[in-house]
């Protein structure tokens, strides 16, 4: 079957005929709808004079963002064959030992170290009390 009897080049080229003609042009001055002429450049901030400049805050929006908390205990490394070995009761020995600080990763970027705690011995649940936080390098 030739294309042409499905609707091939000449549907597109039927499809494109309207458009034919129409280019981008830049709005005038005149032309910026009531009350966006504060967020889209005047033609001399479009034509490379001046960078438009718009007081936006962001903290509240930020704010809100939802991240990734880890405290980490410890790690331990191991071959692929003890790995394999491990079963329910096995115990993993990890580099840290009780009392050391323990690493707290937002989204993977170590912010703090700090202490585990037990914060309520009837509910069973435990905490970190934050000792050092801002920059920090692993491992020390």
């Amino acid at each position: 079957m030739d294309e042409t009897e499905h609707g091939g080049e000449a549907a597109v080229q039927d499809f494109d005929q309207p458009f034919a003609g129409m280019a981008a042009t830049a709005f005038a001055e005149s032309d910026k709808p009531e009350g966006f002429s504060d967020i889209m450049p005047s033609a001399s901030e479009a034509a490379g004079m001046g960078e438009p400049h718009i007081e936006v805050d962001n903290s509240a929006m930020i704010a809100g963002l939802p991240v990734m908390m880890k405290v980490v205990l410890g790690s331990a490394k191991m071959p692929v064959a003890t790995l394999a070995k491990l079963a329910k009761g096995s115990v993993v020995k990890l580099d840290k030992m009780v009392g050391d600080p323990v690493d707290i990763l937002v989204n993977g970027h170590l912010i703090a170290r700090g202490e585990v705690v037990v914060l309520n011995e009837a509910s069973s649940r435990f905490g970190v009390v934050l000792t050092q936080v801002g920059k920090l390098s692993p491992g020390k």
